[in-house]
Formats: C-alpha cells, sequence, structure tokens
C-alpha cells in the first residue's frame, strides 16, 4: 500500500462521516457562538461601557432613595437593586457588579455605608463615582478611604467578564472539543480495517499521524478564525495584537492536533471517541478555565488547572485582549502549548509504533 492509497484511505472515511453526519459541519462553527451568548451573560458584562452599581436598600427612606438617584443620575453608572447580602456579594465575586452598596437600616447624608469592591481596575474610579452622590454633607473622601468590605475571593477584573471573556473561553472551548472528537478518524481506520493495511507501509506511522494530524489542526485552525472574526465583527470583540493571536491560534490547533493524534490512539471504538471525547474536553476546559476564570479560584486549583493547555491559551488570549499585551509577551504561553502539543503527537506516535512493531511480530 502506497502514501496514496493511505490518503485515500482517509478520504473514504471523511467522505463517510459527512454523509452521516451532514450538521456537522453547521454545528462546528454555530455551536460555539452559541455557548459565547450564553456564558457571556452567565458571566455578566454585557459590554456596557458603565460601571454597574448594586444596591442593597432595605429601608427605602426618602434619604436612600435621593441617593441613590443622584447615583443613577451619573451618565457613567448604572444601579442594579438587590434583595439580599448573599446575592450582592455573589454579584461582586462574579464581576456582574463593580461595586456593591449596603445602606444601614439608619441612614442619613453623610453617613456611612458598607461596600463590597472586587479588587479590579473597575473598582476604584466607581468607588469615586459613587461617593459623589453619597458625600452631600461632608467633604468628599477618596475612594480608598471608603469603609469597604472585599468580597473574599473577588480577585477578577470587572472588565475579564460577559462576551469579552467568553469569546476566547469558547474558542478555547471548541478548540479542544474538536480535537478530541475528531481522534474518532484513527479509530473508525481501525474498525474499517484500513489501518492495519496503512500500518504494513514502510512510512505508515508518518503517513497516519501527518493526515489526522493536518485534518484536525486545519479543522480546529479554521473553527477558531470562524470564531475570532465573527465576535469581532457582531460583539465587538477586541482580541489585541493580530500577531500575537494568531500565533496563540496556531499553536491552540496544534493542540487540537496532538489530542486527536494521541487519543486516536487510545480510544477503543468510535462510540468512545464520540462520548468521552467531549467529557474529556469539557474537564480540561474547566481546569483551564473556559467556564470561569482561574483569578477567582484558590490558588492551588488555579496552579493546578495550568495541567491543561487550556489555561495557557486563556492566559495568552486574556493577555492581549485585556491588557494590550504583544506577541513577544505570550511567547512564553505559546511555547508551552507547542510543548504539550508535541508530547501528544509523540504519545500518538510511540502507541502507534508499538502497534506496527507488534503486528509485525505476529506475522
Amino acid at each position: 500500500m502506497t502514501a496514496r492509497h493511505v490518503w485515500a484511505a482517509f478520504g473514504v472515511v471523511g467522505a463517510a462521516r459527512l454523509r452521516r453526519n451532514r450538521f456537522v459541519v453547521a454545528v462546528h462553527f454555530l455551536l460555539p457562538l452559541v455557548f459565547i451568548g450564553v456564558v457571556g451573560v452567565a458571566l455578566g458584562g454585557y459590554g456596557d461601557p458603565t460601571f454597574v452599581i448594586g444596591v442593597l436598600d432595605s429601608t427605602g427612606t426618602a434619604d436612600t432613595e435621593r441617593a441613590i438617584a443622584t447615583i443613577e443620575a451619573d451618565p457613567d453608572l448604572r444601579v442594579r437593586r438587590y434583595d439580599d447580602d448573599t446575592s450582592l456579594r455573589g454579584a461582586v465575586l462574579r464581576g456582574r457588579v463593580a461595586v456593591g452598596i449596603v445602606f444601614p437600616d439608619v441612614w442619613r447624608p453623610g453617613d456611612d455605608v458598607k461596600v463590597y469592591a472586587g479588587e479590579g481596575e473597575s473598582a476604584v474610579p466607581a468607588l469615586t463615582l459613587v461617593d459623589a452622590g453619597l458625600a452631600a454633607d461632608r467633604a468628599p473622601v477618596t475612594a480608598a478611604e471608603l469603609p469597604t468590605v472585599v468580597a473574599v475571593g473577588s480577585q477578577l477584573s470587572s472588565l475579564q467578564v460577559g462576551l469579552g471573556y467568553a469569546a476566547p473561553a469558547m474558542t478555547v472551548q471548541f478548540a479542544i472539543v474538536t480535537g478530541l472528537v475528531l481522534s474518532s478518524t484513527l479509530v473508525e481506520l481501525r474498525e474499517r480495517g484500513f489501518l492495519a493495511r496503512i500500518l504494513a507501509t514502510p512510512s505508515a506511522v508518518r503517513d497516519v499521524l501527518g493526515q489526522v494530524g493536518a485534518g484536525s489542526w486545519q479543522a480546529a485552525f479554521a473553527q477558531a478564525v470562524f470564531l475570532i472574526v465573527v465576535t469581532s465583527l457582531a460583539f465587538s470583540i477586541e482580541w489585541g495584537d493580530l500577531l500575537g493571536v494568531t500565533l496563540v491560534t496556531v499553536a491552540l490547533a496544534g493542540v487540537a492536533m496532538g489530542l486527536s493524534v494521541a487519543f486516536g490512539t487510545l480510544f477503543r471504538g468510535t462510540r468512545q471517541a464520540y462520548t468521552l471525547g467531549p467529557l474529556l474536553a469539557v474537564i480540561l476546559g474547566m481546569l483551564g478555565g473556559t467556564f470561569w476564570p482561574l483569578r477567582i479560584v484558590p490558588a492551588p486549583l488555579a496552579v493546578l488547572g495550568h495541567v491543561s493547555p487550556a489555561a495557557w491559551a486563556m492566559d495568552a488570549y486574556t493577555a492581549l485582549e485585556f491588557y494590550d499585551a504583544s506577541w513577544v509577551d505570550v511567547l512564553a504561553d505559546i511555547g508551552v502549548l507547542w510543548v504539550m502539543a508535541l508530547t501528544l503527537v509523540t504519545l500518538g506516535a510511540l502507541q502507534l509504533r508499538g502497534t506496527l512493531h507488534l503486528r509485525r511480530l505476529a506475522a
């Protein structure tokens, strides 16, 4: 069997898969957009340039209502009311509001209020603006002098929420899903009997890895580019330095390639690839911060999360998007992604060579 026959075998498998799943192409590109919207809303932010101020006013006196009305009158502020302290603290923790204000049972202009504030960039300017609405009968104070209670564990910049975070998160998540699901190519070749004949050729391992790897890389890269372009145009997401985004995306597609090769040699049937593949992808995504930022989890979990390639890709994308990093600043993250990708490909190659060796011994 020549290399031409190897590529033809992959073509047969690919065509059969496409005939069975005509909706796959649409789902491959449209489903991530749905998740971006859902996760974006869940994380809050909504892309609004104003600061959202959470307010808990259990008394509703004329004084507190006037203070709240003064805050609402500021064009840079929006007020969102809460009914209990737990909900308000949770909103601050998740970044849904920049700061949370709790009016005491008895409050008059000039009195202090309890303030929950995250540690992100928006807390200080938001507090400064809020203070203008609460300081009617006293000299204005700086934000640092306000009685602030920091919500435990809230280290998330409120800028890193909403669609701005969901776009790179789902791009990373679905690249991993794509890589693991496309591991079914190798599995199906084995089930159809093609792999046994392919492994009889002198260049068997190289041909198999070349075709599986190239197909998976192209699929993941095309999907990621599609999501980047669409979210930029439809949601006004500013991804940052173009060269940096490109290099990260190429490396992310490389990880998808590695996953498809490595797990294509481990899964024992296409059912495993289609069921365990997405499940494993979700686990890697949860570890790596595609469902919530690692900055809001305890430090040990954040460290553990970096065993997942998703964490390194997210670090790079968020640095480019939120902190105006250049491509040079994310080279370390890109390097780690490529190390992971090549390690996975190597593991797959060793497994295939082991299979080839066993078949030769059996012969």
